[in-house]
């Protein structure tokens, strides 16, 4: 039961039953948005019918449009944040209302924000970032991104992307190089600034290319005047995405894995808000080590980290069965912080992202 006007429920959560009481109100301005902006946005926003085939939708917060085209009604608009955020993308409507099985990724540079009288979502509303791509209003800042080694074959994992916390630091080779670290805490608990995660660190190898960080988990919020209702079927996923896995190069070369990307942000707030389903916003893992070389065991590149998008923790990337390389970080939750990169003998893996932020805000 959520009790307090204001409530920070950093990372996942997921409540059985959670309901408040109701009481019809005109919302204020909606937290984070310029209230100079208009606010005029009508009629009901219908995202996916599974009986007509349409449940997979595609939300773009920096074109302004759903499945490629403006929304036929309400308003889809770029507005200004305030205290100098980024900017957003403020969809404004009567009703919007995500159908059951429906799956609606949010792509873009903007983080996202649903105005509406009342806000229903029964499917699923994704924006988290991707072992390659950040999520839709992710934070800008990167983890360190890991080292080679000069006239050698050492690599160390790159670091977990930090928001919540601080992101794992990588792998480090104890013979050669440190570990790179993991991305400084952002923001604050009340998400001040609307904003997600950060970026995991790259790693490298020496001849084969620099395996990208998991990007950074997006930003979402939901302002309602009445209700925000999650159904048991429904979710909001901003997870952090998982590190890419160290390369097998050839010629006795591997390199190391890249570190997670963190979990973004989940803000709600509204009058009566009903969560019968999940808000995740995990970390990514980190990714692993590969080995190049036959007297160190197989040889393989290292498996990419898990995305931050489920209640478990994301794991790290297993590398090839070696004693040359590194496995990556788990990444972290509500619950548990995340782990480092493993140390390797030449290739390690790269850090866990740390966890992201979600706010309840009842409105009294």
């Amino acid at each position: 039961m959520v009790t307090d006007p204001v409530r920070s429920l950093v990372l996942t959560i997921a409540l059985a039953s959670c309901r408040v009481g109701f009481t019809e109100v005109r919302l204020p301005p909606p937290t984070h948005v310029d209230p100079s902006e208009p606010r005029f946005g009508t009629g009901d926003v219908m995202l996916g019918d599974v009986m007509l085939g349409s449940s997979s939708i595609t939300i773009d917060t920096t074109a302004l449009t759903i499945d490629g085209t403006p929304p036929d009604v309400g308003l889809f608009v770029a507005v200004p944040q305030q205290g100098s955020g980024p900017e957003l993308a403020v969809l404004e409507a009567d009703r919007v209302a995500l159908a059951t099985g429906a799956v609606a990724t949010v792509v873009g540079t903007r983080a996202l924000v649903i105005v509406a009288r009342t806000i229903e979502l029964a499917g699923t509303l994704d924006a988290s970032g991707g072992p390659m791509t950040v999520g839709p209003g992710a934070g800008a800042t990167h983890a360190s991104d890991g080292t080679h080694k000069p006239g050698d074959v050492c690599d160390s994992g790159g670091g977990g992307g930090g928001h919540a916390t601080s992101g794992a630091d990588g792998g480090d080779v104890p013979t050669c190089l440190p570990s790179a670290a993991g991305g400084a805490s952002t923001g604050d608990d009340a998400l001040t600034i609307l904003v997600g995660g950060g970026a995991g660190g790259g790693a490298v190898s020496f001849g084969c290319g620099s395996p990208a960080g998991g990007g950074g988990g997006g930003a979402v919020q939901l302002s309602a005047s009445e209700l925000i209702a999650i159904a048991a079927s429904g979710q909001i996923v901003v997870g952090g995405g998982g590190g890419s896995g160290g390369p097998e190069c050839g010629d006795g070369d591997a390199g190391a894995g890249a570190g997670g990307g963190a979990g973004g942000a989940i803000y709600l707030e509204g009058p009566a808000i009903v969560i019968d389903g999940r808000l995740i916003a995990n970390g990514g893992g980190g990714g692993a080590g590969g080995n190049g070389l036959t007297q160190n065991g197989t040889i393989g590149g290292g498996g990419v980290g898990a995305s931050g998008t489920t209640l478990a923790p994301a794991v790290g990337g297993t590398p090839p069965p070696s004693t040359n390389a590194g496995s990556g970080g788990t990444g972290g939750t509500a619950t548990a912080p995340p782990t480092a990169g493993q140390t390797a003998t030449n290739n390690a893996g790269g850090g866990g992202g740390a966890a992201g932020r979600i706010v309840v805000r009842v409105l009294r």
